[in-house]
């Protein structure tokens, strides 16, 4: 679905291009050998803008390889995972001020749903690997081990089903 949403050409204003050169400098400040691929990215959409422009014209698939390399650090956690999905929130921002204006209501819902299962196929496939899995269905009573009290009454009225 994103192939979809990200396959058209877009306008970058100034805006946009600043944000670009502002993440590929943070992955450059913070891991440039792990960052290599969201510095190349980047850089890709900066060639973009010719010479002293402020605006560029390019396809969405660009702004889609910078989103899904920031993704990769998502995924990780922490700070750093932290920052990158700001990122790539930014970057959706972006992509939908270069959409046309009688376009972008659409393509604005369209990437509000694809980000909502995204985050849900990940969120399940961060469950599988952490073992909260079993034959491919979701096992509460693996939960019982790393959730607060008050949730355990949840596990609690699932035992007794």
């Amino acid at each position: 679905e994103y192939d979809k949403i990200y396959g058209r050409t877009i306008d970058l204003d100034a805006q946009a291009k600043t944000a670009v050169e502002l993440i590929r400098d943070a992955a450059m400040a913070v891991r440039p050998a792990e960052a290599s691929d969201i510095i190349a990215s980047a850089n890709n959409i900066l060639r973009r803008f010719p010479e002293g422009a402020n605006t560029a014209q390019m396809s969405g698939k660009e702004l889609q390889t910078l989103r899904t390399n920031l993704n990769s650090i998502v995924s990780r956690g922490g700070p750093e995972g932290a920052q990158a999905s700001q990122m790539v929130k930014a970057l959706d921002q972006i992509f939908l001020r270069g959409v046309p204006q009688n376009e972008r209501a659409k393509v604005a819902a369209d990437l509000a749903t694809n980000n909502q299962r995204y985050s849900a196929f990940a969120t399940l496939e961060d469950m599988a690997k952490a073992g909260y899995t079993r034959g491919g269905d979701l096992d509460l009573l693996a939960f019982e081990k790393d959730i607060p009290a008050p949730a355990l009454d949840v596990v609690a009225i699932y035992k007794s089903t």
